[in-house]
């Protein structure tokens, strides 16, 4: 009976924290397709950090929740013509996102360090 109890008790948090980790996962992956399909056309990506899906309620804009990635960027077209090596630049950006984790736009930013 006490088990029972326990697992009542119990299953609501472990619920709530798979629908947020599936949130951010589907934020993630429309974010890199965003990035590789439609800012930087087919050129190398990769992953540096995510940020948690933050709740941002704007309903004059429509966004529901922002997350912010940084990433890298590899530039062989545009690479150093010297040494003919690619170019990697790292990118900063905030994607806004409706409630159905579809991105409505993309902000960039610099870090200052």
């Amino acid at each position: 009976m006490r088990h029972l109890l326990y697992l009542l008790l119990v299953t609501p948090f472990l619920t709530a924290a798979q629908i947020n980790r599936s949130a951010n996962q589907v934020a993630q992956e429309a974010a890199k397709e965003y990035i590789v399909k439609k800012i930087f056309n087919d050129k190398d990506y990769k992953s540096v950090w995510f940020s948690d899906l933050r709740e941002r309620v704007n309903k004059k804009e429509g966004t529901s929740w922002i997350l912010e990635h940084r990433f890298n960027i590899t530039d062989k077209e545009s690479s150093n013509f010297e040494k003919g090596e690619p170019v990697t630049k790292e990118y900063s950006f905030f994607f806004f996102l409706d409630k159905r984790m579809h991105i409505l736009r993309a902000e960039s930013y610099t870090v200052k360090e």
